[in-house]
């Protein structure tokens, strides 16, 4: 064929059937071909379609080949400038030729997409592998069922990802209407020889694609992009230096075009705004290696799978982010990987759990009406302490009369008088008044001990507000993974349908799967969002702040609560029984409930006491007045003063009441008794809360471990199936039934952690005694006395 054809036209497809005919019967002639190698050495030709510009992939191959040939068999990579097509279309055809027809070379690896898809158009007389990772929507290499190559000789790789899912994600993050895509100039007649194109695709409904053609001449590419670009699609670029991608990526930047790589992670860490599939050289490396092994050791090329399985997990460059002025929402900063993350603090605030409880403390509404509250009873100390002052008293008072008509006894007449007392009196001794003050003092301090208790269940709202926020980010996020999956198999079955190993059916299947974790997500983000709405209020912040909240840890191999201490004697029958009493004791000792109860308690007795002694005790009182008159008319009057002074002493008793005496005593009594019997109550309900919340602790924390093995054999049987999938041997059912398995254990890892979260902040609140709140030594003090009590030393 000519070198400058690619094997897609109708004529070279027909040319191609019969060359694949007459190798079939070489293939039966020539018996290198399905069979081991038996040479001490085997020499591999390396064709290339230029100069490696950054890291060269042939000595990492060679150094994986090294862990997997046959005992006693060796290999040399062959390297010629004649195998190198200097990143010439035309010249690949030549360099390829030269190789296959070495003599001394056993097989061949072309390590770039024009060797690729030169070898898939020629006639090949040896093995010939491939360490180009394709696109399936963007480079013409068609490969058959079954995960198989349907080309003699011939063995390459397809990645499962399409480009057409990352502009999809692309576009979610950043609004744009022409994506320009920056293929290597040697690469463009390639990329338009695509079928379908990706601008077909239905996830670019819309969307105008622009081919940029790049060089090695980064500055003239960038000047080339007209004014206004939005956006750009990087793909391999083999021909730029890593400083000369780093400076095309920092250049987009400056030109205010976001960035998505198809190479993924390595670009975003370079500077690239985001990328979805993880560093895949690694993993290219050893596929590679593997073929050549397997060929070696007779293996046949179409004996060896095509299809390439990453999973993805979309990675954004915050400080690009920033720089760009692209908002990254909470949900997307869930799923994604964040590089510089403290490039978006500005954007999201950091909430600590121990934040949160301050925060609760200081600002929560609860609190402050509970605080008025508590302040309105204070002052009825006051005004039970004021009878028992003295008291003083000022009187005026002013009398008019006709003064012929008004006499006195003396016969004097006068107009009026004007009169004026100061009167002070002092209880001596009143047992109600004295016993209403001491009475106070109690309830006061009783209701301080409420506004304590008020406290700490805000707290605890607090706590479980805060464990639940970050129970619903979890589900979000196990949510976006099951998502992300499912469109991870939903790229293998396009796939699948495209080499006619699947019909329609599991396209559609899974169709069906994605939308339903779409609307799982969605579901799952209004929780979020719900949960966020909770805590706010709790916090008495404006309800419309998002935060990121910090990861509370949790070491499935170590009780943490008090620093650790506990975990000598966690769950052990010999001492935990020991422990829960001497954790029930220090609650109650520590409970505002029961103390407040005390104080009232104390007061009612004080009552009790008064109504004994009302049977028998007096009113003792003291008193002085001093008055004076001013008398209008002809004179005073005769044998008077106007001033005049006094002193009582006053003794009172009531000797009957109508039986007040026997009811007051009746009364207080069986208000003293009730408040007995809530005292009772409070110390079961405190021992209860307590022991309750030690058993969820003991029952949730062990299972912690049990869902993460759980998780972790979910995955692994996931990755085998998906493996299996991917080349044929198991169906679609079998996918899904590994899929759910591995989505159900990631839910129970995410609730039995923070059901441990919340069973730890139920038992701090029967505690009345919070972590977060304590120091170092008052959290060794409890620890001390909790292990005392089980005799631990």
């Amino acid at each position: 064929m000519r070198n400058e054809e690619f094997p897609h036209s109708p004529r070279l497809r027909r040319k191609n059937t019969v060359i694949s005919m007459l190798a079939l019967i070489v293939c039966l002639l020539i018996p290198a071909v399905g069979q081991a190698v038996e040479k001490s050495e085997v020499i591999i030709a390396v064709v290339r379609d230029g100069p490696p510009a950054g890291q060269d992939i042939v000595p990492m191959i060679e150094a994986e080949l090294a862990l997997h040939l046959p005992r006693g068999t060796a290999t040399r990579f062959k390297v010629a400038p004649a195998f190198d097509a200097g990143w010439d279309p035309q010249l690949i055809y030549g360099a390829l030729a030269k190789a296959l027809k070495d003599p001394e070379v056993d097989l061949v690896l072309v390590t770039g997409s024009l060797g690729t898809v030169a070898a898939a158009g020629m006639e090949l007389t040896k093995p010939v592998v491939s360490a180009f990772l394709q696109r399936a929507d963007l480079y013409p290499l068609p490969y058959a069922g079954e995960d198989r190559s349907p080309h003699d000789n011939l063995v390459f790789m397809v990645q499962s990802h399409r480009a057409a899912r990352e502009v999809e994600v692309f576009r979610s993050l950043v609004d744009f209407e022409t994506l320009h895509v920056l293929v290597g100039a040697e690469e463009v007649l390639l990329l338009r020889m695509t079928e379908p194109p990706l601008a077909d695709a239905p996830e670019s409904a819309g969307l105008q694609l622009e081919i940029v053609s790049v060089s090695p001449e980064v500055d003239s590419v960038l000047a080339g992009l007209p004014a206004g670009a939005e956006a750009a699609y990087l793909t391999a670029l083999p021909r730029l230096s890593p400083s000369a991608r780093k400076r095309l990526i920092d250049g987009l930047t400056e030109k205010g075009v976001a960035t998505f790589s198809a190479i993924g992670h390595p670009d975003v860490e370079a500077g690239a705004f985001a990328g979805l599939i993880p560093d895949t050289r690694q993993q290219v490396v050893r596929r590679v290696a593997l073929n050549i092994s397997q060929l070696i050791r007779g293996e046949t090329t179409a004996a060896l799978p095509v299809l390439v399985r990453t999973d993805s997990r979309l990675m954004i460059n915050a400080r690009t982010a920033a720089e760009l002025e692209i908002p990254v929402s909470p949900q997307t900063r869930i799923f994604a990987s964040i590089l510089h993350e403290e490039s978006l603090e500005q954007q999201v605030q950091s909430l600590t759990l121990a934040e949160a409880l301050q925060l609760a403390a200081e600002q929560n509404t609860i609190l402050s009406v509970q605080d008025a509250v508590t302040a309105s009873v204070q002052e009825n100390v006051g005004i039970a302490k004021s009878s028992l002052l003295p008291q003083l008293g000022l009187d005026m008072s002013a009398l008019a009369t006709d003064a012929e008509m008004a006499f006195t006894n003396a016969g004097v007449s006068t107009d009026g008088s004007v009169r004026g007392s100061l009167a002070l009196r002092q209880m001596i001794y009143d047992d109600r008044s004295v016993s209403d003050y001491k009475s106070a003092k109690k309830v006061a301090v009783s209701s301080e001990l409420d506004r304590e208790t008020i406290r700490l269940d805000v707290l605890a709202d607090a706590g479980r507000a805060y464990v639940i926020l970050a129970r619903s980010n979890a589900f979000l996020e196990v949510d976006l993974q099951n998502l992300r999956l499912s469109e991870d198999n939903l790229e293998l079955a396009i796939l699948r349908e495209e080499v006619g190993y699947s019909g329609r059916d599991e396209v559609l299947r899974w169709q069906a799967v994605v939308a339903d974790s779409r609307g799982a997500v969605l579901l799952s983000t209004q929780d979020v969002e719900v949960a966020r709405i909770e805590l706010n209020q709790i916090l008495n912040v404006d309800q419309g702040r998002t935060w990121m909240l910090q990861e509370i840890p949790v070491d499935p191999d170590s009780f943490t609560f008090l620093d650790g201490r506990m975990a000598s004697v966690f769950g052990k029958p010999q001492t935990w029984t020991a422990v829960r009493t001497g954790f029930s004791i220090i609650a109650r000792e520590n409970s505002p409930e029961i103390r407040a109860l005390g104080e009232l308690y104390g007061a009612q007795q004080i009552q009790v006491g008064r109504a004994k002694r009302a049977w028998y005790l007096p009113l003792f009182s003291a008193g002085a007045t001093y008055s004076d008159e001013i008398v209008k008319g002809d004179g005073a009057i005769p044998g008077f003063g106007n001033d005049f002074y006094t002193f009582t002493i006053d003794l009172s008793y009531p000797v009957f009441e109508g039986g007040r005496k026997g009811s007051e005593s009746a009364k207080s009594k069986i208000v003293l008794e009730g408040i007995d019997r809530e005292l009772d109550l409070a110390h079961q309900l405190v021992e209860r809360r307590t022991r309750t919340a030690l058993r969820r602790v003991e029952s949730s924390f062990p299972r912690i471990r049990f869902s993460e093995q759980s998780s972790e054999a979910a995955t692994a049987n996931l990755v085998i199936v998906q493996d299996k999938y991917a080349e044929g041997i198991v169906n679609v059912t079998d996918l899904l039934s590994a899929q759910t398995g591995k989505f159900t254990s990631n839910r129970l890892v995410v609730v039995s952690v923070h059901e441990f979260l919340l069973d730890l902040i139920e038992l701090q609140r029967a505690l009345s005694w919070f972590e977060a709140e304590q120091t170092g030594g008052e959290r060794a003090a409890l620890a001390d006395r909790v292990l005392a009590a089980a005799e631990v030393k």
